[in-house]
């Protein structure tokens, strides 16, 4: 198991105003049935000398492909021009181009985008990510997507159908601590 529930602080706040964030995003949805889009906003703060990662909030939708860039584009305003966004790059050159439109849409709007080309697989990815949970210095806000997100990090690698908060999740916390 790379996350245990019992392992995980939760936080009735945010993070502090210091704090860097980050909302990261997997995009392998593929509407109602198929995978989530998953944007997960990670901060990473010192409290009393000790590295932490709050995720203050999840974005957990099944939307339609045609629906995708508008989500995007509305959570980055919610969120504020502070909140760094990191894409994670698919495959091959369609997967770029789309990537460098958001991006270039993004940024002329005054945010800041990271493209994630992903180093690493996904094990290797939440196997960097593992220690930090069982150290307790990773926590969550309570809402409700919680749940599915917290079904998903419990069940992976083996247990479960989707691992899309996962991947927004150890994307984010990779990118913040590079």
């Amino acid at each position: 198991m790379y996350f245990r529930d019992a392992d995980f602080f939760i936080s009735p706040n945010t993070a502090p105003s210091y704090a860097t964030r980050i909302r990261y995003w997997d995009k392998a949805c593929s509407g109602p049935k198929g995978d989530f889009l998953a944007g997960a906003l990670v901060a990473r703060y010192d409290q009393d000398g000790v590295e932490k990662f709050l995720i203050e909030d999840i974005v957990l939708v099944k939307p339609e492909v045609s629906q995708v860039e508008a989500i995007i584009h509305t959570t980055a305003q919610n969120d504020g021009r502070t909140v760094f966004i990191g894409i994670e790059q698919e495959g091959a050159s369609a997967g770029k181009e789309l990537n460098e439109i958001y991006k270039d849409k993004l940024n002329a709007k005054g945010f800041r985008v990271l493209i994630d080309r992903k180093r690493g697989s996904k094990l290797e990815r939440a196997a960097l990510v593992s220690p930090i949970n069982k150290e307790q210095r990773l926590g969550y806000i309570f809402n409700s997507s919680i749940n599915e997100m917290m079904k998903q990090l419990v069940n992976f690698p083996t247990k479960g159908v989707h691992d899309d908060a996962v991947d927004a999740i150890t994307g984010a916390i990779f990118l913040l601590t590079e």
